[in-house]
């Protein structure tokens, strides 16, 4: 993901600039104690946000992070600082708009424990299952944006924990689950529904089929797979796998917008075709075949775990 986006930069500096403001007197000893930086939800935590991202939830400000002991202490006065500083002009751009009533804040002074557990509310994933049931989009909201700095290193440590990715079992489901799912829609279904005419059917396996591809590309990168309307965007961001399997999505979109449905099933091969040499740079498979079920079941070989091995590749 970019590391310096419009709304990233912009954080850092309110954060720099606002800072001492926020821990004189009382609260200095704190200061030296707290995380600081922009993580999570919105289009800046992915450092993609443009003109267009400016109409809500935008503008000057940045996550600060507590222990909970610091939080119940000083949680309340950090926050009423924080909204002092925030309700200014900075650099001629207007404060952020109130969050409405009901929804999360996406910055302002929170509990680390608490902040971490709107993305994960089960709590941190121990065992496949956990890791399973995890949302993948929120496992990427956890994991986006930038942390400025760290006193205690409690918010860091739990971050580091989240970028190791999924085990590797779960990584190895997950790859063959979504070729498993490439195949089905893309391969089998597109063809078939296309030939029939029905376009919003076929219009539905392409769908699917987008997204189990990207599915695959994000964790051959060890890469948690974003929000949906990021997905294809962060595809740039995979390294030249990536960037290929962008371009050549692209060009099947358009192919099928043209309803050249020939042209459109030989594209959705090649696409195959180069996740099948993804799978064999990554020593996932040796099998040549086209037919992406044959990769999921190759791929499948590879789990360790009996129950993980067992669980069906299309759900």
């Amino acid at each position: 993901m970019s590391a310096s986006g419009p709304g990233l930069a912009l954080a850092e500096r309110f954060w720099q600039r606002n800072r001492a403001e926020l821990f004189e007197g009382e609260l200095a000893g704190l200061g030296r104690r707290v995380a600081a930086g922009l993580v999570g939800e919105g289009s800046e935590c992915w450092g993609y946000d443009d003109a267009i991202s400016r109409d809500h939830d935008w503008g000057p400000g940045c996550c600060i992070w507590l222990m909970r002991s610091d939080w119940e202490r000083f949680g309340g006065e950090l926050q009423r600082r924080y909204n002092m500083v925030a309700s200014r002009y900075m650099e001629g751009i207007a404060p952020r708009p109130a969050t409405p009533p009901g929804t999360p804040p996406r910055v302002g002074v929170f509990d680390i424990e608490i902040f971490y557990q709107r993305f994960l509310p089960s709590g941190m994933p121990h065992d496949s299952t956990g890791w399973l049931q995890a949302r993948e989009a929120m496992l990427a909201a956890a994991t986006n944006g930038r942390v400025f700095c760290d006193g205690s290193g409690r918010f860091s440590a739990i971050r580091k924990q989240l970028l190791a990715y999924y085990p590797d079992d779960v990584r190895l489901h997950r790859i063959a689950s979504n070729l498993a799912r490439a195949a089905q829609a893309g391969q089998y279904n597109f063809p078939r529904q296309a030939a029939r005419g029905d376009s919003l059917a076929a219009l539905s396996a392409l769908v699917r089929f987008n997204e189990a591809v990207c599915g695959v590309l994000y964790a051959l990168a060890r890469r948690y797979r974003p929000f949906y309307k990021w997905v294809a965007r962060e595809l740039l961001d995979l390294g030249q796998v990536g960037a290929r399997a962008h371009a050549h999505l692209e060009d099947l979109a358009a192919l099928v917008r043209g309803g050249d449905v020939a042209a459109s099933v030989a594209r959705i091969e090649e696409v195959a075709k180069m996740l099948v040499d993804a799978l064999d740079a990554a020593h996932l498979s040796s099998n040549a075949s086209p037919w992406l079920m044959d990769q999921a079941t190759e791929v499948a070989r590879h789990i360790e775990s009996p129950s993980l091995r067992a669980l069906d590749l299309i759900d």
